[in-house]
């Protein structure tokens, strides 16, 4: 039921597939650069017993390696921030006779836990555009012919909005899942949040702009329900002449 028209149109031209291409493009780019850092190793140099200017991103991962670290005390154990980074100080346990001036991350776990976000992303990313795309080409057409069964017609306009409401819904579901997802890689991996605030802000303008365009279907809806009951009123005409 679809006007040969709409498969013509340019999705391009609508600016919330032009908005979700775009993020598409960006965000895939920085999530090829391993989020913008391809380290996966860090080392720190330790003086006596203590950590300085510790970067807020590796923090936390340095101190979870010291406390399961058998050479410290866990119990001496202290982080605390201060003006150029974090601070951590430990003790050497009474076990360990040899003194701890490096410690370092070998995180064998994190190349697969890189692959695995970048994956959920990417997926989330192309599974919005796709439904975008076939929100977009579903676009009921108004049916002039009376000889055309009335309930066949009410029932394609119907299913045809719903379909097209059904992924744009799915589309802001999406969407509301990628800044999740993003939220999760501050979290989780060594990225500054500086670098994901603008995907964040791409997407809840994205969001936005798939609200406002799901809304444009309500409109939709009525010009439809409106033709269809131009359309009984012709069949019923034409069943009276006949």
């Amino acid at each position: 039921m679809s006007e040969v028209k709409a498969r013509n149109r340019s999705v391009s031209k609508l600016e919330v597939y032009h908005n979700a291409l775009k993020m598409n493009r960006d965000i895939v780019e920085w999530l090829l650069r391993d989020f913008g850092n391809r380290e996966t190793v860090y080392e720190v140099k330790v003086n006596n017993g203590v950590i300085e200017r510790l970067p807020r991103n590796i923090a936390k991962d340095i101190e979870t390696i010291l406390r399961f670290d058998p050479r410290i005390d866990p119990r001496s154990l202290n982080m605390s921030p201060t003006k150029s980074g974090y601070r951590i100080e430990f003790e050497v346990s009474e076990e360990c006779g040899e003194e701890v001036t490096r410690i370092g991350i070998s995180r064998k776990f994190l190349p697969e836990y890189i692959r695995f976000r970048q994956t959920r992303i990417m997926r989330l990313l192309a599974r919005m555009l796709s439904r975008i795309s076939k929100a977009n080409s579903i676009y009921p057409s108004r049916i002039e012919d009376a000889n055309m069964p009335l309930e066949y017609v009410t029932r394609t306009h119907s299913d045809e909005l719903a379909d097209r409401r059904r992924l744009q819904s799915m589309a802001i579901g999406d969407c509301e899942a990628l800044v999740t997802e993003l939220e999760v890689c501050v979290n989780t991996i060594p990225v500054k949040p500086s670098q994901t605030e603008q995907f964040i802000e791409m997407a809840d303008y994205e969001i936005r702009l798939l609200k406002g365009w799901r809304k444009s279907t309500n409109a939709m809806a009525k010009r439809i329900k409106k033709a269809d009951a131009e359309l009984k009123e012709r069949i019923d005409k034409a069943k009276k002449k006949g």
